[in-house]
């Protein structure tokens, strides 16, 4: 009987030993959303877009002007601010790219907006 006990203690001892491990968990965070550039992103946007109406030259039919960062977080003829730093849905630059009223030529890219949306979100910042 004795062998047959070591053999028994054998298969238990090497049964346990062979379990896998237990994979360690890492707490891993969240990549860091990229900032959106002004310079760089949302200006062209209004660029190609805006300055028909909005470049306060003379035959501009706006005084909104979005041909740099003051203009555009400046106030219109309404003298009301477009723009409010980290709020998006309080901004009237946000609300009328995103329920398509501007440009009047056809609603922007999604895309576009959503970029607009995430730079004000943001902070926006003059960068």
């Amino acid at each position: 009987m004795r062998p047959l006990a070591l053999l028994f203690a054998a298969l238990l001892i090497a049964a346990c030993g062979s379990q896998p491990a237990a994979p360690e968990t890492t707490r891993t965070e969240a990549p860091p959303v990229a900032e959106a550039s002004f310079s760089k992103e949302v200006l062209p946007i209004f660029s190609q877009s805006c300055m028909p109406c909005h470049s306060g030259g003379a035959d501009a039919k706006s005084k909104y002007v979005l041909t740099g960062y003051e203009g555009v977080m400046g106030t219109g003829k309404d003298s009301v601010a477009n723009v409010f730093a980290g709020k998006a849905d309080s901004s009237t630059l946000y609300q009328m790219l995103q329920a398509g009223k501007m440009p009047p030529a056809g609603p922007l890219d999604p895309a576009k907006v959503e970029l607009v949306k995430k730079w004000v979100v943001q902070g926006a910042k003059n960068n």
